[in-house]
């Protein structure tokens, strides 16, 4: 049974970091990100998203981390 959790959480992980990164990206808006997590195949509570408010709160963050990488930018430091 362990490996299938595992199997489960691994793919949860990829899942987000994909969303992560095309968020981060500009590939995708904040909506789109949230129908992919609502819409989402795999077992998102692995990562601690278990409902769509903990998904808001989620891609709050990713946008947040974004937002102080390029406030760092334009104040001379590198990423």
């Amino acid at each position: 049974m362990g490996k299938v959790k595992n199997m489960a959480w691994d793919e949860a992980t990829n899942f987000l970091g994909d969303v992560e990164r095309k968020l981060m990206e500009g590939e995708i808006t904040k909506e789109t990100a949230l129908n992919k997590l609502k819409n989402a195949k795999c077992d998102l509570g692995f990562e601690g998203i278990h409902n769509e408010d903990d998904a808001e709160e989620w891609i709050g963050m990713v946008l947040k981390e974004k937002e102080n990488e390029v406030e760092n930018l334009r104040n001379g430091g590198t990423i």
